[in-house]
């Protein structure tokens, strides 16, 4: 017979099923979604399925308040072709131009149109994919205008409340949505009466292992991604890195391409700007390397100022200068260029009109470009022009570079000789528009001073680069061909070179002693042109070689009996007396030399300075090379390498100053000393051989 007790006890756990049963329901009410909103305006959601651009500007009105330019229009345009038709694109576009911020809402609209059901946002490394994708929760959680459009996609991420954790257990209609969101993976709920809800969309940097990106539905079912958007895919340090480079291009090529499975088809559209000349983004976008990415490049400024123009924007240039110095801002060249902007602009044409930055003092986009122009030349032609400069007739490399001290000035004025310096040369660099000459005097310990330096014909800009230069040989010797050019304005720059007054600072002279005119390239043009000159017994074709730590050393290699070998130099026997006197370098020796003597303190053997002045471009050139330690046998040679985007002109031409002035008989005591005792030791160990 049952007691009290037992009634007690079983009263006890029916109350207690009640309640488990009363929590339950409270919860799953609480994880029940309910009823998905209707949509506010079914004709605009219409509108913003079938139009990208339509969607963007409807559902993102704050993102682009400035309006479109043709560069937008264009990516606008071809990443609707690839998510709604496929294919592979490349687009390149200028630094700033809002380039991620039309990749991710565009991925929105391929998860609102039910294009794709999985996707992969990319960048240059995880942590800008995973930016990305965090802001594609943002906008799903709290834009208000894609909520009302497309609430399917906009309410269950609301229901979250920004609380992560309340994703696992979300329900609707009692059945579980499967939302998630990661760091690393977005899943859209899944709704029933919802067809192609339940996308996902995953995150990567371009070099992770994305070749087996894969995702495992709830039924079982294992999908890969069938579309890629990737943002920015290299970085400034990967664009340095020729091996970084290549294995970035590689992973597009392969890695991407391979993502999609067996039996589906898959499509990308990569954005990039470009770095430097050569790297990833400018091989991608090369038509004629990758033609199955179809580049597009987008430049900023569709056309640059005209010459006219460009004469106003040289003194635009030195009032900028100025005005930083004195006010930390750019006003007084800001006045200038509204004074004078009709004649400014003339020729110029931004892209986009709205892009300037009143906060820094610019009135027009063109202005901008300008500003971007003379803060840094090689920025504005990559990053905002993607078209980066390279000097074809050099090798290129890369590496950092700082400029020169500026305690090698002197207070001595350009072209006067300083006091104790006896010997005078010039070196020319030969360039099939332009002629750089350095003019050196020197001591006999091989202490330099850079009496002057320029090109032929000169420029009136004060700054500027081989590809900018406005005044070429052409411009000078008109009604002649681009080689009658360089010839004779070889022969006359040597003629000026001999036939001027070069003055000491005390009132003295000193005799033009050496010309060496580069014949590397053009060498019999070259040639012919010195031969030519009246004072051809004192001038040099000038052949620089890389001699690496493998080859054999200059000053061991057999010549025929007349030839002079010095400190890495020799001057073979001509064959006849009218040939022109060649001199052969071994410009690693010389350029690491320089490097030497330029960190050398002013005053001792063999220090190299230069005139008073403002010496910008000339820094740049002589620091436009990089070394690289290199050994062969028994011995270790720094082998110099152009930095892309670079000119190394006058850097050609400050070591060849710095060889004449060897061969004349100025060389640095340590330098001769140490090349004696080399010298000395082989024919000892010769002797001792034959012995």
């Amino acid at each position: 017979m049952p007691t009290k007790a037992d009634f007690t006890a079983e009263a006890y756990e029916a109350h207690k099923a009640r309640a488990k049963a009363r929590s339950a329901a409270q919860a799953a009410a609480g994880r029940e979604i309910g009823e998905i909103p209707s949509v506010a305006d079914p004709e605009l959601r219409q509108q913003c399925e079938d139009d990208l651009r339509t969607f963007l500007e409807e559902c993102f009105p704050q993102a682009f308040r400035l309006g479109w330019s043709d560069d937008h229009l264009t990516l606008i345009a071809e990443l609707e072709k690839v998510i709604t038709t496929g294919g592979f694109r490349a687009v390149g576009m200028p630094r700033g131009t809002g380039k991620s911020t039309i990749i991710m809402r565009a991925m929105i609209w391929a998860i609102c149109t039910r294009r794709h059901p999985f996707a992969m946002i990319a960048a240059a490394n995880a942590g800008k994919a995973e930016k990305l994708l965090r802001d594609i929760v943002v906008e799903v959680s709290h834009n208000q205008i894609l909520f009302e459009l497309f609430p399917e996609v906009c309410y269950p991420f609301r229901k979250l409340e920004g609380v992560s954790n309340r994703a696992r257990g979300q329900l609707y209609n009692g059945v579980t949505t499967n939302i998630m969101t990661s760091a690393k993976t977005i899943c859209f709920a899944t709704l029933d009466g919802y067809p192609g809800t339940g996308a996902i969309v995953s995150a990567a940097g371009l070099m992770e292992a994305v070749r087996g990106a894969l995702h495992t539905l709830p039924d079982g079912r294992v999908i890969r991604p069938s579309m890629l958007l990737c943002d920015d895919f290299q970085t400034r340090e990967s664009a340095m890195s020729p091996m970084q480079c290549y294995s970035r291009t590689e992973v597009i090529q392969n890695d991407l391409v391979g993502m999609a499975g067996p039996d589906s088809t898959f499509c990308a559209l990569v954005t990039c700007t470009v770095i430097r000349a050569d790297d990833a983004a400018d091989r991608l976008l090369n038509t004629e390397i990758h033609p199955d990415w179809c580049g597009i490049r987008r430049s900023f400024l569709y056309s640059l100022p005209d010459d006219n123009a460009m004469r106003h924007w040289a003194e635009y240039a030195e009032l900028r200068a100025n005005s930083l110095r004195a006010h930390g801002d750019i006003r007084e060249a800001t006045a200038y260029y509204e004074q004078n902007r009709a004649a400014m602009d003339s020729g110029a044409k931004a892209g986009w009109e709205a892009r300037f930055s009143a906060d820094r003092g610019e009135v027009s986009a063109i202005q901008h470009a300008m500003e971007w122009y003379y803060r840094s030349r090689t920025g504005f032609w990559s990053e905002l022009q993607n078209e980066p400069q390279q000097d074809h007739n050099e090798s290129r490399a890369w590496l950092n570079a700082q400029d020169l001290a500026d305690g090698r000035n002197v207070k001595i004025k350009r072209g006067l000789i300083p006091r104790d310096y006896h010997k005078l040369v010039c070196s020319i660099d030969v360039q099939q528009s332009l002629l750089y000459y350095s003019v050196m005097a020197l001591k006999d310990d091989g202490s330099g001073h850079l009496v002057r330096y320029g090109t032929w014909p000169e420029q009136e800009e004060s700054y500027f680069t081989l590809r900018e230069a406005r005044k070429k040989l052409r411009n000078k010797y008109r009604n002649r061909s681009d080689m009658a050019a360089l010839s004779e304005g070889i022969t006359d720059l040597a003629d000026w070179l001999f036939s001027r007054e070069w003055l000491t600072e005390d009132g003295g002279s000193v005799p033009m002693e050496a010309v060496g005119c580069d014949a590397r390239w053009k060498g019999e043009i070259v040639k012919q042109a010195l031969a030519r000159s009246d004072h051809a017994n004192r001038l040099y074709a000038y052949l620089g070689h890389s001699y690496r730590a493998a080859d054999k050393p200059i000053s061991e290699r057999k010549y025929d009996h007349g030839s002079r070998v010095g400190l890495g130099w020799v001057i073979k026997k001509r064959k006849s007396k009218s040939d022109v006197k060649s001199v052969t370098v071994d410009v690693n020796f010389w350029k690491t030399a320089l490097q030497d003597q330029l960190a050398a303190r002013v005053g001792s053997p063999g220090a190299v300075t230069m005139y008073d002045g403002k010496h910008r471009m000339l820094a740049e050139h002589i620091t436009s090379e990089f070394g690289t330690p290199t050994e062969g046998r028994g011995r270790t040679v720094i082998e110099w390498r152009l930095k892309p985007g670079h000119d190394n002109h006058w850097l050609d031409t400050t070591v060849g100053c710095l060889v004449l002035g060897s061969v004349c008989g100025c060389n640095v005591p340590e330098y001769s000393d140490a090349v004696e005792r080399k010298r000395k030791r082989r024919v000892r160990r010769k002797t001792e051989v034959r012995t």
